[in-house]
């Protein structure tokens, strides 16, 4: 049989013939799974994003799927979008390098709902997510950076692709139906980079936008509607109109099932954009008796692309307006943990900003432009602190935490996940226990496990 000629063939064909994924695989997709749970309970805990959950939660029938941290059920299509919101609300969920694109946060979502719908097990569950993953992944590596230099959030854009692919194949689709499926969803994809240059708060809902469409668009599917499936590559598809760009539908898909995209997804060590991470590193390797008193400058490099998205306009970030905007405060992160030694979803709340210490701090911080030809993430970090007595202190590090090179182990996972939870729900070393080892276990049950209230 000849290859199919478009990508969504491609992959819908792919899915479609895939039996279990590697038990390897499987094992490290059940890893982020569990962070992206704890990173969305730890959101619905502190009100992150109540207005989306709130939102969602008016649509009581069908009472279909669960919200993180929520006794009520409600339609698929808003659960995952409440789902993908909160699990993205706190940037603390994890990322792939090349592909620039949080992809359990795009992806599980999707997931979660459907499984709920047609009572699947975490093994069927886990194995959509990592189809669903690796299709994002690939989408949007093909064309690393062109959707963010055009104005796009690639989460979004390649990730609905991703969550739609996940949820066609939960739904027991056909090749067929799928790439309808996929179709539709394309004529969602969006997600604008402009809160950027603003104090919104659109960037969380992105992915909850991505998880809401992915449903819709394979229900649609599943009762007779058709997509093109040029969607991608076509004249009008995603790649010219977003990226302004062409790709190579074998290119995309050379590998695929051989090697596996879900193996070299990242998770943070810190909520806050990864593209400050290296530097945060740095930090944790300058003498234990600093005197933050008296330091007098600190200086640190990043890529032009990094800094544009973390360091500037210089103002906005040493006073940022909220919680979010701080996220993504090079100078403003720099200066609160250099001040309490870490930097945890405890700090990003409206009474820390206001802090004035950390105010006063971050007005010495100054960012630098630094030579980088590689994936943002995986960058290099720098710092160099002076004293008051013009004693300097440099500290480098050859890339940032929570990427490919330098992953976080199994037992930091579990304490962040142990620590995103605490006093949200009930037994939670026992849920992390299940989410690594129960595939029986069905979704319904975990989900019903998170309930706080």
């Amino acid at each position: 049989m000849p290859d199919p000629a478009t990508l969504t063939q491609r992959f819908a064909e792919w899915s479609s013939r895939l039996g279990a994924v590697p038990d390897d695989v499987r094992g490290a997709a059940r890893w982020h799974v569990l962070d992206a749970l704890g990173t969305g309970l730890a959101a619905a805990r502190l009100g992150a994003v109540d207005f989306a959950v709130e939102e969602a939660m008016g649509y009581g029938t069908p009472p279909e799927a669960s919200i993180l941290g929520y006794r009520t059920r409600h339609p698929a299509p808003m659960a995952a979008l409440a789902n993908g919101t909160l699990i993205h609300a706190l940037d603390f969920d994890d990322t792939h390098a090349a592909a620039i694109l949080h992809g359990s946060a795009a992806v599980l979502p999707s997931v979660l709902a459907v499984s709920e719908v047609v009572d699947a097990t975490l093994d069927t569950a886990v194995d959509a997510y990592v189809v669903g993953v690796e299709m994002a992944v690939r989408v949007g590596a093909a064309a690393t950076r062109k959707f963010h230099n055009r104005g796009f959030h690639a989460t979004s854009v390649v990730g609905i692709f991703g969550a739609t692919l996940a949820a066609s194949r939960l739904l027991r689709l056909d090749p067929s139906a799928t790439v309808n499926a996929l179709g539709i969803a394309g004529s969602q994809a969006a997600g604008s980079l402009e809160f950027l240059s603003t104090a919104s708060l659109t960037k969380p809902l992105h992915p909850g936008w991505a998880g809401l469409s992915a449903v819709m668009a394979a229900r649609m599917a599943a009762r007779g509607a058709t997509g093109p499936s040029s969607i991608l590559e076509g004249k009008w598809g995603v790649y010219r109109a977003y990226a302004d760009t062409t790709v190579d539908a074998g290119g995309v898909t050379t590998g695929l099932g051989e090697s596996w995209e879900a193996t070299q997804m990242t998770t943070k060590p810190y909520p806050v954009c990864q593209y400050s991470h290296a530097t945060l590193d740095t930090l944790g390797l300058l003498p234990d008796d600093l005197d933050t008193g008296r330091i007098g400058r600190i200086d640190i490099g990043l890529p032009r692309d990094s800094l544009v998205v973390v360091a500037e306009p210089r103002e906005s970030r040493l006073r940022p307006r909220t919680t979010h905007e701080a996220k993504f405060s090079v100078q403003w992160n720099v200066a609160t943990m250099l001040l309490d030694g870490y930097l945890g979803v405890d700090h990003f709340t409206e009474e820390q900003l206001g802090r004035k210490d950390v105010r006063r701090l971050a007005a010495k911080v100054f960012v630098h432009r630094r030579a980088f030809d590689g994936s943002l993430a995986e960058a290099p970090g720098d710092v160099t602190i002076t004293l008051d007595d013009g004693t300097t202190i440099s500290r480098t590090v050859t890339s940032g935490s929570a990427t490919p090179g330098r992953p976080v182990d199994e037992g930091a996972l579990l304490d962040k996940f142990l620590s995103n939870v605490a006093g949200s729900v009930e037994n939670p070393e026992g849920i992390a226990k299940l989410v690594i080892e129960d595939g029986a276990l069905p979704v319904a049950e975990l989900m019903s496990m998170t309930s706080r209230s």
